[in-house]
C-alpha cells in the first residue's frame, strides 16, 4: 500500500518503474474490493439495495435532529414535516434518543429514502451548526478518561457501576433510554458478577490516558511534516502524515454519519501510533545528521573541509615552458 500511494525515491536515482506500481495499486484495490463487494452483494440479496446500510438515513436523522431547524429548512413535503421536533432545542435530547428512543417515531416507520432526504436538508441549511456538532464529538477523543455528554445514555452504565446509577445527568434529558437500560440490567439472568465487573472496571481506567496520547502523536506527526522541509527525507514525512490522517479521517466519518461512540476510535490505535513512530524516526535522522562532521572533526583533528580523498587532492601546475607528453 504505501508504495502505491508514495513509492520510494532515492536520492540521485532515477524513479522506480510505473510497471511494479501499477501493478501494486492494483493488487491494493482487489484487496478492498473483494470483501466489499461480497457484502454489497449479500446487501442486494438480503434487502434489495447495494448499501452498506439500510439505516443511513435514520444514522444521519439522529445526528441532526438535536439542532434542526424547520422554519430555515425551506420547503418540506408532508412526510418531512412529521419529522420536525417542536421542541426548543435546548430540550431535546441527544442523538441515541433519536436513533434508538421511540421505535413508533417517524424517523423509524418512514422509509429511508424520506429520511435521508430530510437529514442532507438540514446540513445544507445549516452547514456552522452540523461542522459544530461533528467537532464535540471529534473533540471527546482526545479527552483523557470518559466524559458525560450532555443529553446522552449516562457512560457510567457501561462501566459495571454497583449500584447501577439511576441517572448521571441533572437535565434528566433521556431518562426512557437509561431507564431501559437499568430494568434490562436487573433482570436475575443479566446480574453482573461482582468480582470480574470490577475487574473490568479496573481494566477500563488503564485506558484513560489514551486520548491526550492520540492527540501527541497527531502533534508529533504535524511537526515532522512542516520542520525543516529543506532537510529532505519526505518519504517518512508523507508516511507518518498518511497514518495520521487515515484514522482521524475513519473516525470523523462515523462521528460525522451517525454520533460520536467510543468504539470509532479503536482506529486511531491502529494508525496514530505508527504515524508517532515514522515521525520520531524522521526527526531523529535530521538530528544526528549535523554531529556526523563534528565527530569526524574529534576523529581527525581537522576540519572536514580539509579532509580529502586522494582523488581530490590537486595535480601540481605544469610550467609553460614544459612540453606535455602528448606533444612530445
Amino acid at each position: 500500500a504505501m508504495n502505491c500511494i508514495a513509492p520510494p525515491v532515492q536520492a540521485g536515482k532515477p524513479m522506480p518503474k510505473i510497471e511494479p506500481m501499477f501493478a501494486s495499486c492494483t493488487l491494493l484495490l482487489v484487496a478492498f474490493a473483494i470483501p466489499l463487494g461480497g457484502y454489497l452483494a449479500w446487501m442486494h440479496q438480503a434487502h434489495g439495495v447495494y448499501a452498506f446500510t439500510t439505516w443511513r438515513g435514520k444514522h444521519l436523522y439522529a445526528r441532526v435532529a438535536p439542532f434542526a431547524d424547520c422554519q430555515r429548512l425551506g420547503t418540506l413535503t408532508a412526510e418531512q414535516r412529521l419529522l420536525c421536533d417542536s421542541r426548543p432545542v435546548e430540550e431535546r435530547p441527544g442523538p441515541a434518543e433519536y436513533l434508538w428512543g421511540d421505535r413508533d417515531a417517524p424517523a423509524r416507520t418512514l422509509s429511508d429514502a424520506v429520511v435521508l432526504g430530510f437529514a442532507r436538508k438540514v446540513i445544507a441549511h445549516q452547514p456552522l451548526d452540523y461542522v459544530k456538532a461533528v467537532a464535540g464529538g471529534t473533540a471527546h477523543a482526545f479527552y483523557p478518561g470518559q466524559r458525560q455528554r450532555r443529553r446522552e445514555p449516562c457512560n457510567a452504565n457501561w462501566s459495571f457501576p454497583d449500584p447501577l446509577p439511576g441517572s448521571c445527568r441533572a437535565d434528566a434529558v433521556g431518562r426512557a433510554a437509561d431507564d431501559h437500560l437499568s430494568v434490562r440490567c436487573d433482570q436475575p439472568d443479566r446480574l453482573a458478577a461482582d468480582r470480574h465487573a470490577h475487574a473490568l472496571n479496573r481494566y477500563s481506567r488503564l485506558d484513560y490516558p489514551i486520548g491526550p496520547a492520540f492527540l501527541a502523536c497527531l502533534i508529533v506527526a504535524l511537526f515532522a511534516l512542516l520542520w525543516r522541509p529543506r532537510a529532505g527525507g519526505w518519504r517518512h514525512r508523507l508516511d507518518a502524515a498518511l497514518f495520521a490522517a487515515i484514522g482521524p479521517a475513519l473516525m470523523i466519518s462515523a462521528i460525522a454519519t451517525t454520533n460520536f461512540n467510543y468504539r470509532y476510535t479503536v482506529v486511531l490505535y491502529c494508525t496514530l501510533p505508527i504515524a508517532a513512530a515514522i515521525a520520531l524516526n524522521h526527526l531523529l535522522a535530521i538530528h544526528r545528521r549535523p554531529a556526523e562532521p563534528a565527530s569526524a572533526e574529534r576523529a581527525t583533528g581537522r576540519k572536514p573541509s580539509a579532509i580529502r580523498s586522494p582523488r581530490s587532492r590537486l595535480v601540481p601546475a605544469r610550467p609553460s615552458g614544459e612540453p606535455s607528453k602528448r606533444s612530445s
